[in-house]
């Protein structure tokens, strides 16, 4: 395990210290389970769920900035800017 930055850029690889099944495929209590057995297994996990909200945040916050930069016009984003006439 790497206690610095440094330590890890020097690694030759990184490996998951666990591995689980693609969301859909995971069995809630045996999930429960084993990370009642193993509480670094807990935090593990716990950690890279957080990574993952984090990420997607950051990412959907940079294109929603890019696309208003782009058009910044709101019609153009609206549903009803698809090439049908609103209704009055």
């Amino acid at each position: 395990m790497a206690r610095s930055w440094d330590e890890l850029a020097g690694l030759p690889s990184l490996k998951a210290p666990y591995a689980s099944a693609p969301l859909y495929q995971r069995d809630a209590k045996a999930e429960r389970e084993q990370n009642a057995t193993d509480p670094r297994r807990a935090a593990f996990f716990t950690d890279c769920d957080a990574f993952a909200g984090r990420l997607a945040q950051a990412y959907f916050q940079t294109t929603s900035d890019a696309i208003k930069a782009a058009a910044p016009n709101p019609q153009g984003r609206s549903p009803g800017s698809a090439g049908v006439a609103a209704k009055v």
